[in-house]
């Protein structure tokens, strides 16, 4: 059985509210990512739900994949799908799809699986 352990966020656009909280990963390290797509942004939380950083540069971010050193996937749409280190610094951005991924998942081989809802299908994306 599981029960709510707690609770945070409220409607609006300060730091730790969203207007549509779209997915969330939880870090290795304990932080939680939360894709805050009607803000245009990403928010960093402690597991008690303390802000630690919100990531802005976002069009309606959607999709939220994380990796075991930390970094991040994020896909907007722009479209685009954007790379974030383990420190929170922006590694690198791209356009490798014609709509906006809603998920998205990799492998530990560096793969990459887009969901692309607007045309029905998943782009699998292979590490040059």
């Amino acid at each position: 059985d599981l029960s709510p352990a707690g609770r945070w966020g409220e409607h609006g656009c300060h730091p730790g509210a969203f207007r549509n909280p779209h997915a969330v990963w939880s870090l290795p390290d304990g932080r939680v990512a939360v894709v805050d797509r009607g803000n245009d942004r990403v928010q960093i939380f402690s597991e008690a739900g303390g802000v630690l950083a919100i990531l802005d540069g976002f069009v309606q971010p959607m999709g939220i994949w994380g990796e075991a050193d930390g970094s991040l996937l994020v896909t907007d749409c722009v479209p685009s799908l954007t790379r974030i280190g383990p420190d929170l610094s922006i590694i690198g951005r791209c356009r490798p799809v014609a709509d906006g991924a809603h998920g998205l998942c990799a492998t530990t081989d560096g793969t990459i699986y887009l969901a692309e809802s607007g045309y029905g299908r998943v782009s699998r994306l292979l590490p040059l």
